[in-house]
């Protein structure tokens, strides 16, 4: 039988890669559907791994958004819509490598500059920019409005759209409720 361990790490190299090509596919503006559909696949294979019932409907959004965006090629700002769904993998890279480092024995400032980047990451792509471009942005739904064929495919937009988007939310309220938790045990700690 496989390690657990030796899967894990494998699987955390994985999404570092995944969220390393997407953050290269949005800078220079190639592959961004390729990508979008590797990612797809990724979360296809992820299905297996995953216990987290949070990871499996973060799956199923993701693929449901994708399922819509590659039905609907002749979107004209396609492009530009899914780059701001990738953009939210830059976050994954720093949450990568913070289990990555987990089980060396690198330097604390390394781990905490990485915890930084990706808490700073986090609320930048995946709660302001995601919300800035594709949930406030009423063009973005004009232009899923038009080119939806049925109201069933409207939905589906709509409820990848918005689900990603809440369950996004509930993240960083546990990522802000840890962190306050343990700066306050830190306190206590220093007190005592």
């Amino acid at each position: 039988m496989v390690n657990e361990n030796i899967i894990k790490m494998q699987l955390q190299f994985m999404y570092l890669g995944i969220s390393l090509f997407s953050c290269f596919c949005i800078m220079t503006n190639f592959y961004i559907i390729t990508c979008s559909n590797i990612v797809g696949f990724i979360c296809l294979i992820d299905f297996y791994f995953v216990k987290k019932k949070d990871m499996l409907l973060h799956h199923i959004l993701v693929l449901s958004m994708l399922h819509y965006m590659n039905y609907h090629s002749d979107i004209e700002n396609r492009k530009e819509i899914v780059s701001v769904i990738l953009s939210t993998e830059t976050s994954t890279i720093f949450l990568t490598l913070n289990n990555l480092l987990e089980n060396t024995s690198s330097l604390l400032n390394v781990k905490k500059i990485n915890k930084l980047a990706f808490v700073s990451s986090f609320v930048y792509y995946r709660i302001y920019n995601y919300s800035y471009y594709l949930i406030l942005d009423k063009n973005i739904h004009n232009t899923f409005l038009i080119y939806s064929r049925n109201n069933f495919e409207y939905c589906e937009i709509c409820i990848g759209l918005y689900g990603l988007f809440i369950l996004n939310l509930y993240w960083c309220c546990l990522i802000i409720k840890k962190i306050m938790f343990k700066n306050n045990y830190i306190k206590t700690g220093e007190n005592a």
